[in-house]
C-alpha cells in the first residue's frame, strides 16, 4: 500500500489485517519503506519551520490530519538535532534537507516499531516488520532495521 507519510490510519490498518488474514500462510515479512524527499514529510517540516504556511493547509481536514501526525515526527527529528549538534544547527546551511532526512528516517522506524506491536497483538509473532528508506536521488536504499523479537 502506498500512502502518504506512510499513516497508519484504520484503512490502512484494515488492508493491512485483510492481507494477512488472505496470506497468513505464505507472508513472513511487512516492509515499510519511506523515501528520500518524502513531499508530506517536507510539507509538515515546512509548516514546523514556518508555522504561518501551516494556516494554508489547516481549513483542508485531509492535508491537517496527514501533517498533524507527522509534526510530532518531525518536532522529535529537530530536538535529536538539536541534541546531537547543538541549538544552532537551525541556523546551518542544509538543516532543512537534514531535518526532513530525519523525519523520514524516523517516521517509518515509527510505523514499523508500531505494526509489529499490532503484529504481536493479533499473535502473529512469527512475522516481523522492517523499515528503510529508498533514496531516490541514488537508487538505492539504506539497509532495513528489524523491529521485534
Amino acid at each position: 500500500m502506498r500512502v502518504a507519510g506512510n499513516g497508519l490510519g484504520h484503512d490502512v490498518l484494515g488492508s493491512l489485517w485483510y492481507a494477512l488474514e488472505h496470506l497468513r500462510e505464505s507472508l513472513r515479512l511487512v516492509v515499510i519503506l519511506g523515501h528520500s524527499g518524502c513531499g508530506a514529510v517536507s510539507a509538515a517540516v515546512d509548516a514546523f519551520l514556518h508555522p504561518l504556511g501551516y494556516l494554508s493547509v489547516s481549513t483542508s481536514y485531509s492535508l491537517r490530519g496527514i501533517l498533524d501526525r507527522l509534526l510530532i515526527v518531525v518536532e522529535a527529528a529537530a530536538r535529536k538535532l538539536a541534541a546531537t549538534y547543538g541549538s544552532n544547527v537551525v541556523e546551518q546551511p542544509g538543516y532543512r534537507d537534514a531535518l526532513i532526512a530525519a523525519a523520514v528516517a524516523g517516521n517509518v522506524a515509527q510505523v514499523a516499531f508500531t505494526v509489529q506491536r499490532e503484529l504481536a497483538g493479533l499473535g502473529l509473532n512469527e512475522l516481523r516488520a522492517v523499515h528503510g528508506v529508498y533514496r531516490l536521488e541514488t537508487r538505492g536504499g539504506l539497509g532495513p532495521a528489524r523491529h521485534g523479537g
